[in-house]
């Protein structure tokens, strides 16, 4: 019959007799220890702090990018919206790349155009950080006017109108563009 310590020395487990190192009890760790540890550290930070600032980076990307979006598309419906209502084909007062003004079906004086960084209706800032506002007129046939018939009691070629909106926040640039027809220029 197999005592218990017959079984031991059998499955290995007695570290004097198996030839294993019989470990004692420890009170801290080793220098070689921790220079692995600060080592191990040291690599993932030199992997993990720049994926950090990466993520950082794109998330004020998205952030500027998202204010500028909404920026331009309420002043972009406010224009597609005024633009519309042009009265007729005689109420278009003035109509260059960076200015477009007239009259609205209630007989408002509408004026869009470009004071420093600000998009202007009339004298309210419709948006702030815009570097750059360009309109662009095109007739029935799709052809660009440069520059359309315009003013006060005169019959305007106007059909169509082009806008670029461009935005900046730092290094950040963002172009906005879209397309117009008014109601009333027939």
């Amino acid at each position: 019959m197999d005592t218990y310590s017959d079984k031991k020395i059998r499955l290995g487990l007695d570290m004097r007799r198996s030839g294993f190192l019989c470990l004692r009890k420890r009170k801290g760790f080793t220098l070689i220890e921790v220079i692995l540890v600060i080592a191990i550290l040291g690599i993932i930070a030199a992997i993990g702090v720049p994926l950090i600032i990466s993520a950082s980076d794109s998330l004020s990307f998205l952030t500027v990018r998202t204010e500028m979006a909404q920026s331009a598309d309420v002043a972009m419906s406010k224009m597609l919206i005024d633009i519309r209502r042009i009265k007729n084909n005689l109420s278009v007062v003035t109509a260059t790349a960076s200015q477009f003004r007239f009259l609205d079906v209630a007989n408002t004086n509408i004026n869009y155009y470009l004071n420093g960084n600000n998009l202007m209706r009339n004298s309210d800032i419709l948006a702030g950080n815009v570097q750059g506002l360009t309109f662009s007129y095109y007739n029935k046939n799709g052809s660009q006017l440069n520059p359309p018939t315009v003013g006060i009691g005169t019959v305007t070629n106007i059909y169509r109108v082009k806008i670029l909106l461009t935005l900046q926040n730092g290094s950040y640039v963002f172009n906005y563009q879209t397309q117009v027809k008014p109601r009333n220029l027939r």
